[in-house]
């Protein structure tokens, strides 16, 4: 490389008149230089959500905290009339060893299995 400046005459273009092109350009370009100097990293924009994030995860574990205590409070669901076992057709056998929380006996099963060829 040369330490000398390139020689643009022959492009037409005088000193003064590529110095002021070039300041021209510059200043267009000015505010998206900006923007871009301003843009923040990905790292950088998952911290911004750092802090709203974690407050909408404080608000949903009080709510499911609240709904837990508030359903321990009032007993099980299936034990309610009209519960979950009404929604979910359960027969009536399966609901009882539900509510009762125990699981079938061998008596349970057998009549479960037979059904209604008795």
């Amino acid at each position: 490389m040369e330490p000398d400046r390139l020689d643009l005459s022959p492009l037409g273009l005088a000193a003064n008149r590529w110095e002021a092109r070039l300041r021209s350009i510059l200043a267009a370009a000015s505010p998206e230089l900006a923007r871009r100097a301003a843009l923040v990293s990905p790292l950088g924009l998952l911290a911004m959500w750092a802090r709203p994030v974690l407050r909408i995860a404080a608000v949903l574990a009080v709510l499911a905290a609240t709904v837990i205590i508030a359903q321990e409070r009032s007993g099980p669901v299936a034990a309610q009339a009209g519960g979950v076992t009404d929604a979910l057709q359960i027969p009536a056998p399966v609901a009882e060893w539900i509510t009762n929380d125990r699981g079938p006996t061998n008596g349970d099963l057998l009549i479960a299995m037979e059904g209604n060829e008795r």
